[in-house]
């Protein structure tokens, strides 16, 4: 399998930048951001 394809360079349905979806994610209440950090960690 491709690399690339495994890991694409955007978010799949958000058409924003990712840097507008980190400041969109870092503005969220705390409590949601938590979930946020627990999915990507479960990624793994």
């Amino acid at each position: 399998m491709d690399n690339c394809n495994k890991h694409p360079d955007h978010v799949q349905g958000y058409s924003g930048t990712l840097q507008e979806l980190a400041q969109a994610i870092g503005n969220m209440r705390y409590d949601q951001t938590e979930k946020v950090i627990y999915y990507v960690k479960e990624l793994d």
